[in-house]
């Protein structure tokens, strides 16, 4: 399929209309029978919106589940026609940005109650609500105290201004090489690797337990699960 139909573009309309969506989603809302044949479509797509300052692109969350979106490559993606957001809303994000890097994630109940200039508590509650529905931040609520972290946009669209503003506070996996915030330490002081968990079963799903060592130091990596 090497013509852009309107196959392609109620592929761009779905991506735009639901900020990201997964790869089994994406395939399902396709027709398409595997997720291999999305790469030829998304390619041809790509052609067509990139003069725009638009690209669809493809990002692994911190579960390993794959995601696609619409990126803006041109824009400030904080300016208020990209992110939705106003100047104050902009503010607050970039302070839970520096929280979650710094910590992988920040405490919903923390969230509210950060400071904020012109922003009551009210209103915080609700740039929040308005962030994960964006999937600039995703709600955590596997733990009793809820926590926010990066969402799929966030992963897709701020790569350069996570990379430009924290440079070596972020770590990368050192198995697929994408950005970590919640994952797992090398248990073996003081190496710094860091997995993502799924990575790291996947690493060590056809290994003996002899042989499941940290890709960094070589030492056995005892892993509690």
């Amino acid at each position: 399929m090497d013509t852009y139909t309107d196959f392609h573009r109620l592929l761009v309309q779905y991506l735009l209309s639901h900020k990201a969506a997964s790869e089994d989603a994406l395939v399902q809302e396709s027709g398409l029978t595997s997720a291999a044949h999305l790469a030829p479509a998304l390619g041809l797509i790509n052609q067509k919106i990139e003069p725009l300052g638009l690209k669809v692109d493809r990002v692994k969350d911190e579960e390993g589940m794959v995601w696609y979106g619409v990126a803006n490559t041109a824009a400030d993606p904080f300016c208020s026609h990209a992110s939705a957001l106003d100047p104050p809303e902009v503010e607050y994000f970039k302070r839970l940005l520096d929280s979650i890097v710094t910590d992988g994630s920040v405490l919903y109940q923390f969230a509210k109650n950060m400071t904020s200039d012109n922003m009551t508590r009210e209103r915080k509650e609700a740039v929040l609500k308005k962030l994960v529905d964006l999937k600039w931040l995703e709600l955590d609520r596997s733990q009793k105290a809820h926590a926010l972290r990066l969402g799929v946009r966030s992963l897709l669209e701020l790569q350069s201004f996570l990379e430009d503003k924290y440079g070596d506070d972020l770590v990368d996996c050192i198995i697929c090489q994408e950005l970590v915030l919640k994952g797992e330490r090398c248990p073996n002081f003081p190496c710094e690797g860091q997995l993502h968990t799924h990575c790291r079963k996947l690493h060590f799903a056809r290994k003996a337990p002899d042989e499941q060592v940290c890709p960094l130091c070589t030492k056995l990596w005892q892993a509690n699960d």
